[in-house]
């Protein structure tokens, strides 16, 4: 997927180009340790984009950001960023004109929390999907995602690493 001309924290990458009038939007939000050519991320877009080919479909990449930090605090230190790359994103996504009442977002981790600030911002989404939402003890607070999203689904695992707050 081709980056955003902007060079700052996040990158908007598009699955082949953008639909004038989409159907529908897709953003998809990596978490921390970000997001490399051909992985999961970039195929989650390719495949959306294949199965709805008049939807926009939107990779939000700020791996450096999502990787700053080393050791036992490195999560700490990547959640410092997201309210930072949250505001950002919007900003760039707000340029593309997209309609927040078509649109679904999709995060990872982190990049959940980056998904609800950015939906914020939006003044709501329709669909949030979040999945494995990070703990609190990475040391940013799990918002709650029914404020900022008509519909919000939450997927959840047994690890550490994930909240188990509802959000």
């Amino acid at each position: 997927l081709p980056a955003s001309e902007e060079q700052g924290l996040v990158q908007v990458r598009v699955a082949s180009g953008l639909v004038a009038e989409p159907d529908w939007t897709y953003v998809i939000c990596h978490g921390m340790w970000g997001t490399t050519a051909g992985d999961r991320f970039e195929r989650l877009c390719a495949a959306i984009k294949r199965q709805l080919p008049q939807c926009n479909v939107v990779l939000l990449d700020w791996s450096d950001a999502s990787k700053s930090g080393s050791g036992m605090f490195m999560a700490w230190h990547v959640a410092k960023h997201i309210d930072l790359v949250a505001d950002e994103a919007a900003k760039q996504l707000q340029a593309l004109s997209l309609d927040r009442t078509r649109t679904t977002l999709i995060g990872e981790s982190f990049g959940n929390y980056v998904n609800a600030r950015i939906a914020k911002h939006l003044g709501g989404c329709e669909r949030i999907l979040a999945f494995n939402p990070a703990s609190e003890l990475g040391g940013y607070s799990p918002p709650d995602l029914k404020l900022v999203a008509r519909t919000a689904w939450s997927f959840h695992t047994w690890s550490i690493y994930d909240t188990s707050r509802p959000i």
